[in-house]
C-alpha cells in the first residue's frame, strides 16, 4: 500500500532520527520540498512511465492555415511529448517528430510552405510547430498528442495524497533522506556521506525503475519515439 505524503515526512523524519526531537529547525518543508524534487528528477528520466502516459484527443484540432499550437495551458503539463497523430480514421497520420536544429534547416518558415498534411513537426519550448499549415481538407480533424505528463506535486506538509509514481514511495525517500541529511549536516563529514550514501541508493532504484519501464515500452516497430533532446541519426 502506497504512503501518503504526510507519512512519507514522519518517515523520513524518523530514519533520519528528527521525528521527536525539540528542535526548532523545521524539516517538513525540507522533506516536501525533496519528495517533490524527487518525483520530477524521476520523470525527467523515465519519459516512459506507464501510469502517466496520456493520449488526448480533445486539446487541439486541425485548422486550416494553421501550423502552430501553444501546449503551456495543458495540465498536468507535457514532460515529454513523444507523438503527434493526425485522426482520420483509416487514414489516421503520425507526424514524424525532428530535433529543431533538422528542422529549422529545412522549414526555416513553414508558413511559407504550401498547406497540406504536414510530415514532420518539431516543438520549440511549449510550442508544436508543423512544416506546414493545414489544408481546408483536414480542418477540424482531431490532433492526438500521445505524451508523459509530470506527476502531480504535494502541496502540504499535510496532505494525504499518494504519488502518481505507483510504487515510488522509497525512491521518493532515498532522494528526501539524502537531502534532509545535508540540511542538519552543518559541516558535518560522517552526516554529508550517510547523505551522498542515500543519494547513491535514490539513483541505484531510479536506473532500476527507468529499465522497467523502458522495457514496458520497448518500440520494436524501429520508427522510435520523440523524447524532448531527439536528435537526428
Amino acid at each position: 500500500m502506497s504512503l501518503t505524503c504526510a507519512q512519507m515526512i514522519d518517515r523520513v523524519l524518523e530514519r533520519v532520527g528528527r521525528k521527536h526531537t525539540t528542535s526548532t529547525f523545521k524539516l517538513d518543508d525540507v522533506i516536501l520540498d525533496a519528495l517533490n524534487e524527487a518525483q520530477r528528477t524521476i520523470v525527467r528520466r523515465c519519459p516512459h512511465v506507464l501510469e502517466l502516459q496520456v493520449r488526448d484527443t480533445t486539446y487541439c484540432k486541425a485548422e486550416t492555415d494553421r501550423y502552430e499550437y501553444d501546449l503551456s495551458d495543458i495540465d498536468p503539463p507535457i514532460a515529454h511529448l513523444r507523438q503527434v497523430w493526425v485522426m482520420n480514421g483509416l487514414e489516421t497520420h503520425r507526424v514524424t517528430f525532428k530535433s529543431r536544429k533538422w528542422f529549422d534547416s529545412q522549414y526555416p518558415d513553414p508558413s511559407a510552405v504550401s498547406s497540406g498534411l504536414p510530415t514532420y513537426y518539431t516543438q520549440v519550448g511549449h510550442t508544436l510547430v508543423f512544416s506546414c499549415p493545414f489544408s481546408s481538407d483536414y480542418n477540424g480533424l482531431a490532433l492526438r498528442l500521445d505524451y508523459c505528463q509530470w506527476a502531480g506535486e504535494f502541496d502540504s506538509v499535510e496532505s494525504q495524497e499518494i504519488s502518481d509514481i505507483e510504487d515510488a514511495d522509497q525512491g521518493l525517500m532515498y532522494y528526501a533522506e539524502a537531502e534532509t541529511l545535508r540540511a542538519i549536516a552543518r559541516g558535518n563529514a560522517s552526516v554529508l556521506a550517510a547523505a551522498r550514501l542515500k543519494e547513491g541508493q535514490f539513483h541505484d532504484w531510479l536506473t532500476e525503475l527507468q529499465s522497467y519501464h523502458d522495457l514496458q515500452t520497448e518500440d520494436t516497430t524501429g520508427e522510435g519515439y520523440h523524447v524532448l533532446e531527439t536528435e537526428e541519426n
